[in-house]
């Protein structure tokens, strides 16, 4: 396609470049009205556009409409240059053809994009270019963000946002018919097939256990009861709920392993007795087992509570943890999203779960569940 002959009804095998005196004249001619000297000069600096053009060819765009394109900007060039100035006519008009080519690229892109996000995105390839040639590497998204002094996201974003979209089935690699697809390279860190299947055992492992065990878990781990909180809405003690949540755990982890879940997998947390105690004690388990914080987590809540699981999972050190929230009875919604508003507001005062002069409204709001969340 770049060793094409005739572009645009062109033959660019014919096209003639004048001197630069002759440039003069005919510009001092166009200044005056004379069409004919305009249309000649355009001509003659038709072989300047095709060298433009050439540096462009690896954006997939059209040879043929990257030549109009530069024209245009070529056009411009002829119509605004200032000859009081002491500048080559080729010195002006390649920058005009160079901006009315990437003013092209940047509008006829697939996805829109906002217009201050593109100019970030060809600054930090123009930084990128100047620190690798310092460098004698490629520079991070960090390094150019330093250069840029902007947020290394932001670089990360925009350079994003101008690569040309391609499809899921876009084949990558492809040998004797058989071929490896985009989609084939993607995967879901979080819901992956092994979860689904953990997530199916543990199911079955609750149907294992007694009503009383189920809603002890059932009030703990997804309603974000307190074990104080579940021992007054049972009817036994606190260390009573202890001890059946942890015979229950106990019980559920025996019969996952049965199954062939790994045993270095099913880890059981018993001591917490809040929320933040939960996400504390649990990353003890994890990095004594060799998981860093920095790993993905997923946490199972109620939808009210999941703002503040995330917040307490910040606190423990989880910089990746994902809510998966669990529904509430229709009853129940009103309160519980009451009472989950006033632990926000004690949290924000206290940044913990733990002590202060508003626990006393969070218990007050939490007397619907004896009433409402059964």
């Amino acid at each position: 396609m770049y060793n094409k002959v005739e572009i645009c009804g062109v033959n660019t095998s014919k096209l003639t470049v004048i001197s630069e005196e002759k440039k003069r004249e005919l510009l001092k001619k166009t200044r005056g009205g004379d069409k004919a000297a305009r249309s000649e000069l355009i001509n003659g600096n038709l072989k300047l556009v095709l060298s433009v053009i050439q540096s462009f060819a690896s954006r997939g765009a059209d040879f043929d409409d990257l030549f109009q394109v530069g024209c245009i900007g070529l056009i411009k060039a002829v119509d605004k240059f200032d000859m009081t100035l002491d500048v080559r006519f080729s010195t002006y008009a390649v920058p005009m053809i160079i901006g009315e080519i990437r003013r092209y690229l940047r509008d006829d892109n697939q996805i829109r994009v906002s217009r201050s996000v593109k100019d970030l995105a060809y600054k930090a390839l123009k930084t990128k270019e100047v620190l690798s040639a310092g460098l004698g590497r490629e520079p991070t998204h960090r390094e150019i963000a330093e250069k840029l002094g902007v947020r290394e996201t932001s670089v990360t974003e925009a350079l994003d946002a101008i690569s040309d979209p391609i499809s899921l089935y876009e084949p990558v690699y492809n040998e004797n018919g058989d071929s490896i697809y985009v989609f084939d390279q993607i995967s879901d860190k979080v819901n992956t097939d092994e979860r689904w299947i953990t997530d199916i055992a543990v199911s079955e492992a609750m149907k294992k256990l007694s009503q009383r065990e189920k809603r002890i878990l059932a009030l703990r781990y997804y309603s974000c009861r307190t074990q104080t909180e579940v021992s007054e809405e049972i009817g036994i003690s606190q260390a009573q709920v202890s001890r059946l949540e942890k015979s229950a755990l106990k019980a559920m982890r025996n019969y996952l392993i049965e199954k062939g879940l790994d045993s270095q997998r099913v880890l059981a947390e018993c001591k917490s007795t809040s929320t933040e105690e939960n996400f504390l004690f649990a990353k003890e388990i994890l990095v004594q087992q060799g998981i860093s914080a920095q790993e993905p987590v997923v946490y199972v809540t109620n939808a009210f509570h999941c703002y503040r699981g995330g917040v307490y999972a910040a606190m423990a050190g989880f910089t990746t943890a994902h809510a998966l929230p669990a529904g509430i009875p229709l009853r129940s919604v009103l309160t519980c999203y009451l009472r989950e508003a006033a632990a926000v507001i004690y949290y924000w005062l206290f940044k913990s779960s733990r002590t202060g002069f508003m626990q006393p409204l969070v218990g007050l709001l939490s007397l619907n569940k004896k009433f409402f969340y059964k």
